[in-house]
């Protein structure tokens, strides 16, 4: 049915059980709008009256169902696999929220391929009140996705500082010092995204030896911003850790004057020359080769010119 032919029959059924001289003549949205006032003022009574659990659930179920916060039940999952709850945290309707609960939603409901619950979709998507309500409602701040991801790596993939400042004073250092599966901490995640404001708060909050943390292949966190050529955050790192986190070798012998050189950054490369000296790039080698070997894999010309020049 229509939403046109659905209202019709709401102000038939209405037209029916309400006397007033002028429903006729009422628009259908208006007569919608005063059905769902109803059904709101049925369920806030059901609760301000300590009323069965049940009977709640259900008059919160029809509310829920008539705003398209769920289709049939709490427990459904949509194309993506999302439970209502985490569908909704897209949205970011707090309202929402509160009828999803008293329908019977949990909270902590996560898509099941990918683990990810209302709280990291609400952080990814930079909606701090939308996460400030899931935790006053119990949300668990320290769940985490099938990646191992916490909602503190949500959040700093796409850069949301006022996420990240909310999350450090629910978490604290636990939840700012956590990994994910391959060791990446939320400052490795702002640095390959180069997400620089991020980083000058997780740098005031964690402390410069939290930006020391190695994944489990031996990638700093310079290493992660030099992947994809983030100048200015490099430029941070550098200048709050020293140029020592420059020359971390991973696993491969890369730091990250020859990872630049690898994937033809000059910018970075140019950076590393001025900070690090050109003894550093000469001397260290990746799987026997050498800094000039590495540039002219890239095929970049302009990298094998810095080279040749410097």
């Amino acid at each position: 049915m229509t939403r046109l032919e659905i209202m019709s029959l709401e102000k038939f059924a209405y037209w029916k059980d309400v006397v007033a001289h002028d429903t006729a003549g009422k628009k259908m949205e208006m007569v919608s709008r005063e059905i769902e006032s109803g059904m709101i003022r049925k369920l806030n009574n059901l609760k301000d009256q300590g009323g069965d659990e049940a009977a709640v659930r259900k008059a919160a179920l029809e509310l829920a169902k008539r705003r398209g916060a769920v289709i049939s039940h709490v427990d459904e999952v949509n194309d993506l696999g999302e439970t209502p709850m985490v569908a909704a945290s897209a949205q970011g309707d707090v309202g929402r929220l509160q009828l999803l609960l008293d329908a019977g939603c949990c909270i902590d409901s996560c898509v099941s391929a990918s683990g990810q619950t209302a709280l990291h979709v609400a952080c990814m998507m930079g909606d701090v009140e939308y996460a400030r309500a899931l935790v006053r409602a119990g949300a668990d701040v320290f769940r985490t996705d099938a990646t191992g991801a916490t909602c503190m790596h949500f959040a700093a993939r796409p850069g949301h500082v006022r996420v990240i400042e909310f999350l450090c004073e629910k978490g604290g250092m636990p939840l700012i010092e956590a990994v994910d599966r391959e060791g990446d901490t939320c400052v490795c995640t702002a640095a390959i995204n180069g997400h620089l404001p991020v980083l000058r708060l997780l740098f005031e909050k964690g402390g410069r030896e939290l930006f020391w943390v190695l994944n489990k292949r031996k990638w700093s966190c310079a290493f992660r911003a030099a992947t994809n050529c983030h100048l200015e955050s490099l430029k941070f790192l550098s200048e709050k850790c020293g140029k020592e986190l420059l020359m971390v070798k991973n696993d491969d012998g890369l730091a990250c004057g020859q990872h630049a050189a690898l994937n033809g950054n000059t910018a970075v490369l140019k950076f590393v020359l001025e900070n690090c000296g050109k003894d550093h790039l000469l001397k260290e080698k990746s799987h026997g080769a050498s800094i000039g070997v590495l540039a002219a894999l890239s095929g970049c010309v302009d990298t094998m010119e810095c080279l040749i020049t410097e």
